[in-house]
């Protein structure tokens, strides 16, 4: 989407003088400064709230937010951009517990845009596993047998939620079959 909007007049530029052309000399600074940061921290996807984007958050919230947002999602990176388009224009790109510190030193002010990390790749996939951590294997490959799969391609899917081997869950599932037979 980004990149659609950088990349010269096209239906999306048009879109935006439609819906708010008074608004135009805040929009392509906007643009311009978010193809930055994520050039910077190499973002590929964007994800916008679907209650819209806030011009800019005020300084008197901003030490409570940095360490709320601390407590939710542990040390993330963030870039903390200040007074966007204006003459005093700042972006600062830090951690969340980096950011604490230094405001808990220096009084924010102006007008901030949070840009916040989101999770990694890795850190969703590792997430999924500890998921199905939660039933044992059997029970899992019961849920792919329900979808019509076949007993070998179950076991590949197992494996693969799980993140081992096709082997263990076959292992895993004699190991049940001979506790059944005894």
């Amino acid at each position: 989407y980004l990149s659609q909007i950088c990349n010269g007049p096209g239906r999306i530029t048009n879109r935006l003088l439609r819906i708010a052309p008074d608004r135009i000399h805040t929009i392509t600074p906007g643009i311009t400064i978010m193809s930055e940061i994520c050039s910077m921290f190499k973002i590929k996807n964007i994800v916008t709230s679907p209650y819209g984007v806030r011009e800019g958050y005020l300084y008197y919230h901003l030490k409570k937010t940095l360490k709320e947002l601390f407590e939710a999602l542990g040390d993330r990176r963030i870039t903390l951009c200040r007074e966007l388009t204006k003459k005093f224009e700042e972006v600062m790109p830090t951690t969340l517990a980096e950011s604490i510190s230094y405001y808990e030193k220096e009084d924010p002010r102006g007008e901030y845009v949070l840009v916040i990390e989101g999770k990694s790749l890795e850190d969703k996939e590792k997430e999924k596993q500890t998921d199905w951590q939660s039933i044992s294997i059997e029970e899992h490959m019961d849920l792919y047998e329900k979808k019509g799969l076949d007993r070998k391609e179950c076991m590949k899917a197992v494996a693969k939620d799980r993140g081992i081997s096709k082997r263990e869950v076959y292992k895993y599932l004699l190991k049940d079959i001979d506790n059944e037979d005894s």
